[in-house]
């Protein structure tokens, strides 16, 4: 090592004087000069000069570890990485203590995504670094990439305790590998200690989207999943008839499942699709024909722009009742199953973020429904603005507001109304989630076929809770109250209550 220290300082020294000399002076004809240009023209960040030196170098030294190793970084930043790859393993295969060559190598190949080879070359390395940060730090790398997530966080502890310029990004995936372990608390606190990060927005952004996830939701831990769930509960109005009389609440069971893929899953950007398919069943015999079978798509992009995020998504669904004629007064009652209605939502919103725990977004949503019953079909556009805040990490607090206009079957059913919402979560502990959530709408159907014209005012409120039992396993309790007041006969309330059991893999 102190041989090469010394091989390093009269190369340096070689490259400061030939940098200082005039313009058309050169010492041409020795390898020693060449390489000290090629080192110049690659500090300089002239790749195509450093090339054509280090090459002229190895016509008369073709066994020269450093020039095939400098060639090897020239071709690696040019982004040819394939060429960098075979220059690297040249220059271990002549020099095997070459521990920056070897690391290099091993970066080179995390960019092909070999993070198998990656790993064997930095096992190869760790011994002789044993307290260089980059060899633990790109280990846990691909250890993490490789789904060892336990090895992963050993090694992400070490190149955050050495640091040397790694400390941030080795809390921010040690908090995701903890997270994936299952270590909740423990991904919390890595992702606090990433998100103070000052030397990269980007990751400390990333750090304190992720410490959102994890104060409300369990974060999705791989690139794809797949989930069940069976429940049952009570609704009280199932046919949303404006008396309530008799017969229209039931007891009710359902079935669901689905998966989502992370298509995309990059620092700055994601790209995400989930499917879902579910089937109710009302108990009681007069409400049987609103049994109802759900099958839902979800496509959706994030992008992050320093403080700004741009989404957009696309969400459809397919709903079939148990009697078509339920929800169609032109069609006889008993025409069996049918197509209900299919629904459409298209959503985009930039959010700008303020500060380290809130942002304020600007959201529009465009959505079609169109049903068995054509009178109903409708259009609406929906323009908010959207505020989120955490608070000590474990609370987050959501408001929306904006204005909704609906334009349904030509003229005659068109409307427009506020629209005021409200959300927060807490998570007191990482086996429990809690929510709250309520909704107010005053809807102006401005054109309308009867006198008066018809106004609701719609307001929603529920709760739930989710309790783990395990890293997989979770149970879903919900309870949620729904008011229309028409001065229409549309009328009605609603009480729905629910009790479920998720699995996932």
């Amino acid at each position: 090592m102190r041989r090469a220290s010394v091989m390093r300082f009269w190369h340096l020294l070689v490259a400061l004087i030939l940098g200082c000399l005039p313009p058309g002076v050169s010492w041409a004809g020795s390898p020693e000069v060449d390489f000290a240009k090629g080192v110049v023209a690659f500090s300089r960040k002239d790749l195509f000069q450093a090339e054509k030196h280090f090459r002229e170098v190895l016509v008369s030294q073709p066994q020269n570890p450093r020039a095939i190793y400098y060639l090897g970084q020239v071709l690696f930043l040019a982004g040819r990485t394939a060429e960098a790859v075979e220059n690297f393993r040249r220059a271990i295969a002549i020099a095997p203590d070459m521990v920056g060559a070897r690391l290099d190598l091993a970066q080179a190949l995390i960019k092909l995504g070999d993070f198998p080879s990656a790993e064997g070359e930095l096992r190869v390395a760790e011994p002789a670094a044993p307290e260089r940060a980059a060899v633990k730090y790109y280990l846990g790398y691909c250890l993490y990439q490789s789904g060892k997530y336990k090895e992963s966080i050993e090694y992400m502890s070490l190149a955050r305790n050495l640091d040397q310029g790694f400390g941030a990004s080795a809390a921010y995936y040690l908090g995701l590998a903890q997270a994936r372990s299952g270590q909740i608390e423990e991904a919390r606190k890595s992702f606090e200690a990433a998100a103070l990060a000052t030397e990269n927005q980007s990751l400390s952004d990333m750090a304190r989207r992720n410490i959102n996830v994890l104060g409300g939701e369990r974060p999705r831990v791989r690139r794809f999943g797949l989930y069940a769930t069976a429940g049952g509960g009570y609704d009280s109005n199932v046919a949303l008839e404006p008396d309530q009389g008799s017969g229209t609440g039931s007891a009710r069971l359902f079935l669901a499942a689905g998966g989502y893929l992370n298509i995309l899953q990059e620092a700055n950007q994601s790209l995400v699709a989930s499917l879902s398919a579910s089937r109710s069943f009302y108990l009681a015999e007069s409400v049987s024909g609103f049994d109802l079978t759900d099958f839902s798509g979800f496509l959706g992009y994030r992008h992050q722009f320093g403080k700004y995020r741009l989404e957009l998504a696309y969400q459809g669904s397919i709903d079939l009742l148990s009697d078509i004629g339920l929800g169609n007064p032109n069609r006889n009652v008993g025409d069996g199953v049918g197509v209900y209605l299919h629904s459409h939502a298209g959503r985009a919103s930039v959010r700008i973020a303020e500060g380290e725990s809130a942002g304020t977004s600007l959201e529009y949503v465009f959505s079609a429904r169109f049903f068995d019953y054509d009178m109903r079909n409708c259009f609406e556009h929906s323009v908010a603005v959207v505020q989120d805040v955490r608070l000590l990490s474990r609370l987050s607090l959501l408001v929306r507001a904006g204005v909704v206009i609906a334009d349904a079957y030509g003229d005659d059913w068109d409307m427009w109304s506020p629209n005021l919402e409200a959300e927060a979560r807490y998570a007191p502990a990482s086996w429990l989630s809690l929510s709250l959530q309520t909704g107010f709408r005053r809807e102006s159907y401005y054109h309308f076929p009867m006198d008066p014209e018809r106004l609701d005012v719609r307001l929603g409120a529920g709760a739930g809770a989710t309790f783990w039992l395990g890293q997989n396993l979770s149970i879903q309790v919900g309870y949620m109250f729904f008011l229309n007041d028409s001065n229409q006969p549309f009328s009605y309330q609603r009480n729905i209550a629910t009790l479920s059991l998720t699995g996932q893999m």
